[in-house]
């Protein structure tokens, strides 16, 4: 049987680590965030463990859940279809020999799930292929956890009230 860099999460605890930055600022668009503002359960798709686990804390500090994570493409093709997740944060460059952009566009086109493409890779033909996949948005890396909010809750919005699971 062949060993696999993934584990299913069932909940969030504070151990392990300094906590992540507090994210203080207001979603003040006119009365709506709150509205439409809910939690999403995300596949966190990061070949670096201390970053994946970092993020892992960091979502579940803003009030959403990670509910499974891996380091490779194949298996987040895998795991999207079993668990179904509202979101996928996706690294675009990751172990093996697929990458991010593929497994997004495998993934939207078998579940219709969106990604967040993750990258410190900003070139235009990394960009233009991304684009490619139809995202649900980018965070530059190193992402504050601003942007992770930000953009949580941007996908949370266009996603509607209704969450997958």
């Amino acid at each position: 049987m062949r060993s696999t860099t993934h584990y299913l999460v069932s909940g969030l605890s504070g151990q392990g680590g300094d906590a992540p930055p507090s994210v203080t600022g207001r979603d003040d668009d006119g009365g709506e965030g709150a509205a439409v503002r809910r939690k999403l359960n995300l596949l966190v798709v990061e070949d670096e463990a201390i970053s994946a686990l970092a993020l892992k804390r960091l979502v579940g500090r803003l009030g959403h859940v990670v509910c499974a994570m891996t380091a490779t493409a194949e298996d987040a093709i895998r795991l999207a279809g079993e668990v179904l997740p509202d979101v996928i944060l996706m690294d675009i460059r990751l172990a093996g020999e697929m990458d991010g952009i593929t497994a997004a566009s495998e993934i939207r086109a078998r579940f219709g799930i969106g990604s967040i493409f993750m990258t410190a890779n900003n070139d235009p033909v990394t960009r233009e292929r991304a684009e490619g996949a139809q995202p649900l948005g980018f965070m530059d890396k190193p992402y504050s956890p601003m942007t992770v909010k930000t953009t949580l809750n941007t996908a949370a919005k266009h996603l509607g009230p209704i969450t997958r699971n």
